[in-house]
């Protein structure tokens, strides 16, 4: 059975960092001038690995991912005025999402949940 769940967890492991070089490459595009193909890009991946986390239990790599799906669909439809300290936000999240899915662990930061949250209230 642990080799099940060691067979498991390395598929998953796969699959997100597909889906982080996805990102990167939609982040990148991002950081030459606002591009709605890569906001919806992010959202998707974010959609993807939110689905991913949520099957492997990892609920904090999942509500952020949610988090940032939901900002990144905000920015994609001009809900949200895209300004630099936005993008500041979304990189951030980025960073912090990769780093939670390199480490299997890390503690939720509720300030930055807070920040991609306002991006809709903005």
């Amino acid at each position: 059975m642990e080799d099940d769940s060691k067979e498991i967890h390395e598929a998953y492991k796969a699959e997100v960092e597909e889906i982080l070089t996805e990102m990167r490459r939609s982040y990148e595009t991002l950081k030459k001038g606002f591009d709605t193909d890569s906001l919806d890009d992010i959202a998707l991946s974010c959609h993807k690995l939110k689905g991913a986390a949520g099957m492997m239990d990892y609920s904090h790599i999942e509500e952020l991912a949610k988090k940032l799906e939901s900002a990144a669909k905000l920015l994609a439809n001009r809900k949200v005025e895209p300004k630099p300290e936005t993008f500041s936000v979304l990189l951030e999240a980025f960073t912090l999402l990769t780093n939670y899915i390199e480490t299997d662990f890390g503690e939720r930061d509720p300030a930055l949940l807070e920040k991609l949250r306002k991006l809709g209230t903005v």
